[in-house]
């Protein structure tokens, strides 16, 4: 039986946004039978009803990167596509997958913002800056869509809700030459009042950087870019984009995130009751082009659990996790106001205690001020490279477990159909190949895991590729 096992548009096969005006597709074939060779294929693209290309019957046996060759392709538009396939023994099969358009050069509708006053301490990174925008809907839309980029590395959320699974957006590019831009579906938008806010962290653009801790390698301060574009019932649009308009706030949760340092967060800060000023526009340096994302996002896709939990002779607890992997903690712990939880990550241990001379001048910690009661924590705007992680209080009851997360291609989600006292914790791990560049404290270990992922992870170009779900 011949199976057409994988689609791929853009060499991703879930979630795709391009802004390519001939996106490229590939497939996979297995078949049960010996001497199974594709003969001919044929090629389909729809926008709903409408079709805009068939390639006809081919019969050139390629099946590789087989470029879109139909009608002109429109902004942010789903589009779907049919794959029919024939072997030479007679056998059929057929499958189809989905992508959406991006912007296609549509011009921003938004300015970049940031703080200019932002301090930026030498060799080190500056605070993270949260971003809002309160704004006003007539009705509900019956469809809505936002991109967003940073000089920085952001996360979103709106009404309340964490928008997408991504680590580290937009990834490390040259910041001088292109930026890469996120698109998400934004669903829950109601009539009346809405709330976009954006955590923008200083990441590879603004933070410490390389061993020799230089800072504000690619922009000043952390900046924002935003549009939000909304559709109603009747057709008409509404888009609102970053500007003067927008207020920050330094006043955040998150204190300091660094790649080498850690992060730095206080549980008792109530966003609700911060201090906001109005944005200043900014523009980024040089004249970058911005692309929809290109590169394979950072995501969570498995779990881990540690192989010995024992006690150090300082009285500090250690989990073994059993490896080198990068990555971070994940707690869920029950705390008191106040309380003080301080997290240290190593790849060795020596005489039953973490060994950190390795790392020189990296801290590789994490600080968490409790509020009352049960919350959960785990970093965002870092990650370290570690087998070992520990914390200070030993009046902890904690139970460990581990998420790993991998910067795969074929990982992407599918695509949208449009402080000291008692108390306990339960961390957990969270482990990650990084993007690229030299983000790493411990390099050493953090490029053994990328090399041993690298041997074992699919290619893009075999018979099945590895689906793995987002934690």
């Amino acid at each position: 039986m011949l199976k057409l096992t994988n689609i791929r548009i853009e060499n991703g096969t879930r979630d795709v946004i391009t802004d390519s005006k001939q996106p490229r597709f590939s497939f996979s074939l297995s078949s049960d039978r010996q001497g199974a060779a594709l003969s001919r294929c044929r090629l389909t693209v729809k926008a709903g009803k409408t079709a805009l290309w068939d390639s006809g019957w081919r019969t050139n046996g390629r099946q590789i990167s087989i470029p879109y060759a139909g009608k002109p392709l429109t902004p942010f538009t789903e589009y779907a596509v049919t794959v029919e396939a024939e072997d030479n023994l007679g056998q059929c099969a057929a499958g189809s997958a989905a992508f959406s358009t991006g912007r296609l050069d549509t011009p921003w509708q938004a300015a970049w913002i940031t703080d200019p006053t932002l301090p930026v301490p030498e060799k080190s990174s500056p605070q993270p800056l949260l971003f809002r925008k309160k704004i006003a809907l007539r009705e509900a839309p019956v469809q809505a869509w936002l991109c967003a980029t940073a000089l920085g590395i952001y996360e979103l959320t709106l009404n309340s809700d964490r928008l997408g699974d991504r680590y580290f957006a937009p990834g490390f590019t040259s910041y001088e030459h292109q930026i890469q831009y996120q698109s998400y579906a934004a669903r829950d938008l109601y009539a009346g009042e809405n709330e976009i806010r954006a955590l923008v962290g200083p990441g590879w653009a603004v933070g410490a950087f390389t061993f020799t801790r230089s800072n504000r390698t690619y922009a000043d301060t952390p900046a924002l870019l935003l549009e939000l574009r909304v559709r109603y019932a009747n057709g008409a649009e509404e888009v609102f984009g970053t500007g003067h308009d927008w207020e920050l706030s330094r006043e955040g949760a998150l204190r300091f995130a660094d790649w080498y340092d850690g992060e730095v967060y206080d549980a008792t800060v109530d966003e609700r009751c911060l201090h906001w000023v109005p944005a200043r526009v900014t523009a980024p340096r040089g004249n970058p082009k911005l692309l929809a994302e290109y590169g394979a996002p950072v995501r969570a896709i498995r779990r881990l659990e540690p192989v010995a939990v024992f006690s150090a002779p300082n009285g500090e607890r250690i989990y073994d996790f059993g490896q080198n992997f990068a990555g971070v903690i994940d707690a869920e712990i029950t705390g008191k106001q106040g309380q003080k939880l301080v997290f240290r990550h190593a790849e060795v241990c020596k005489d039953g205690e973490l060994f950190t001379k390795p790392l020189r001048t990296a801290k590789a910690r994490i600080e968490y001020v409790c509020r009352d009661g049960s919350q959960h924590y785990s970093p965002r705007m870092t990650y370290m490279g570690f087998r070992y992680a520990e914390h200070d209080n030993v009046a902890l009851q904690a139970a460990v477990e581990g998420m790993v997360l991998l910067k795969m291609k074929m990982t992407r989600c599918p695509c949208p159909g449009t402080q000291s006292s008692t108390c306990s914790a339960r961390p957990s791990i969270c482990s990650a190949i990084p993007p690229p560049g030299p983000a790493s404290s411990t390099p050493a270990g953090r490029r053994t895991f990328i090399r041993r992922c690298r041997s074992t992870a699919a290619s893009p170009s075999i018979r099945k590729s590895p689906v793995s779900t987002a934690v």
